[in-house]
């Protein structure tokens, strides 16, 4: 970040309470400075890459080569032979990424931007934003590569792909709520941030990236219907295999939207003018 980007921040002393109404002043005003949080997100997400000589292609190459992995390795086993087991994958393994890295990246949210915390009056929002603004963006970078696995897989250009835009807004603004919660918490507590990176290796294996949950299997069953990210997962990608909304994943999505924002903003409230000292 330069210097120069550092002076056009807006300044703004965040209201010196702990009320509910100062956490939703300082997420409003942190949301007012959507465009600064867009620039630095892009920073954040385009910094490992740069001077690499393929640059942004590697967010495409590496889900890719983890999907012609598993693709080849479990093709029958766990693909039963399905023509679309291949884009099944590669979406399921983009899509889940997309939610590991904002939850991962969402507990150091604070930590990351310690200098600007400290020496700079702005919203403490709007490094989560960043964060959010980060990720979203690595996930519009692998989109198109989606879309030239899901046209390779026979798919058609349909009405039906529309629904991954109010997918994608959804599974965004939930995500974005579970960062708040995760980077308050975890400014109080720091072994929350290795808590969320062991679970979400394992929530890998346990939601259904790679494999159906059908043949009456209970245990997969069971996985797809109690765990949260199966329901993301499935408003997400859905559209490109051409089922139909599965109405339960979108009401358990929105539901997880309102307690993670609920949750952020108890939490916001209750430590946001603490955080500082925590750095």
């Amino acid at each position: 970040m330069t210097a120069s980007s550092l002076d056009n921040i807006p300044l703004s002393e965040p209201a010196p309470d702990r009320s509910i109404s100062g956490a939703v002043h300082d997420v409003l005003e942190g949301a007012r400075r959507f465009r600064l949080a867009f620039n630095l997100g892009w920073q954040d997400a385009m910094l490992p890459y740069r001077r690499a000589l393929l640059g942004p292609l590697w967010l495409s190459i590496i889900p890719g080569l983890w999907a012609g992995i598993i693709s080849a390795v479990f093709y029958r086993s766990l693909g039963g032979g399905r023509p679309e087991y291949v884009l099944y994958v590669f979406s399921g393994i983009v899509f889940f990424q997309f939610a590991q890295a904002m939850l991962v990246s969402g507990t150091s949210a604070f930590q990351r931007s310690t200098s600007i915390i400290r020496n700079i009056p702005t919203p403490l929002f709007l490094h989560v934003l960043r964060t959010v603004m980060m990720n979203l963006q690595t996930l519009m970078a692998q989109l198109p590569m989606v879309g030239v696995v899901y046209l390779l897989s026979g798919g058609t250009l349909t009405s039906q792909l529309l629904l991954l835009v109010p997918g994608i807004v959804l599974v965004s603004v939930t995500l974005a709520g579970a960062a708040l919660v995760l980077a308050c918490a975890t400014t109080i507590v720091r072994d929350l941030s290795h808590a969320v990176s062991a679970v979400m290796r394992v929530s890998f294996f346990a939601t259904p990236v790679f494999w159906y949950a059908d043949g009456g299997d209970p245990i997969r069953l069971a996985l797809v219907q109690y765990n949260p990210f199966a329901h993301g997962l499935n408003i997400l990608r859905d559209p490109l295999l051409g089922l139909p909304p599965n109405e339960t994943s979108w009401a358990v999505c929105a539901a997880m939207m309102v307690v993670f924002w609920a949750l952020g903003i108890v939490l916001f409230a209750r430590f946001r003018m603490r955080i500082v000292s925590f750095l």
